[in-house]
């Protein structure tokens, strides 16, 4: 959502979306590999997300709820879930490919407003 309805704001600039939601599915995974109990691996997953992509400069707000989806999982996907990663990844960059294309079709409107 964000990247398509605020594409100004810092949150949807390609390194936050890309970076917060590709590092979000890869805590989401761990967690969920460690801790094997669904409804206590979501919120760690979750707030560790958060803190990964704080400290990496990555924060993407839907970034919490792409780890929450792994680690509410009952069973992990396969390569032990290593395959939601790829998913995240390929889906985030078609997802960016669109936005680029859509936010640059209107005038009055520039995207990204940077990449780094």
């Amino acid at each position: 959502m964000l990247i398509y309805g605020l594409p100004e704001s810092k949150l949807s600039q390609p390194r936050n979306f890309i970076g917060g939601q590709v590092l979000s599915s890869i805590v989401g995974v761990v967690v969920r590999l460690i801790i094997h109990v669904p409804w206590v691996a979501s919120p760690v997953a979750m707030s560790t997300a958060l803190l990964v992509m704080q400290v990496t400069a990555t924060v993407h707000p839907p970034g919490g709820a792409t780890a929450l989806i792994v680690a509410m999982m009952d069973e992990l996907p396969k390569w032990n879930g290593f395959s939601y990663v790829v998913g995240v990844a390929f889906g985030s960059i078609v997802m960016l490919g669109v936005a680029l294309v859509v936010n640059n079709m209107a005038p009055n409107r520039q995207y990204p407003t940077c990449w780094y």
